[in-house]
């Protein structure tokens, strides 16, 4: 699950590294599906290729990547992670799944 906004942008590939606040062991060199927040659909396809751990200086250099605006400091109490994307795809048509109840970051199509 993914907010709207950043996911169109990985998927327009406008940004290549999704920020969160822990690593992405179990999904790393894989193709996930992209679905968007409040939603049930599969918007696009993305593969993670590698993460990276942001210290003061990483943020800002990759700042253009992660496109996060007007933060100089990195969120989550300074533990924030990148999730390198890549080969972003929209799907043709958006296709439905069954989510399971409650927050889900990952789920299996």
């Amino acid at each position: 699950m993914i907010d709207r906004k950043w996911g169109q942008m990985i998927l327009n590939g406008e940004k290549s590294i999704e920020v969160r606040h822990f690593k992405n062991q179990q999904h790393c060199g894989k193709r996930v599906g992209l679905c968007f927040n409040g939603t049930s659909r599969v918007y696009g396809y993305v593969t993670f290729i590698n993460n990276i751990k942001f210290c003061p200086r990483s943020w800002i250099a990759e700042q253009g990547q992660h496109r996060v605006p007007d933060e100089d400091t990195v969120p989550y109490g300074g533990k924030a992670w990148g999730w390198v994307c890549a080969d972003p795809e929209w799907v043709g048509t958006p296709f439905l799944i069954h989510r399971k109840v409650g927050a889900q970051i990952f789920q299996k199509l």
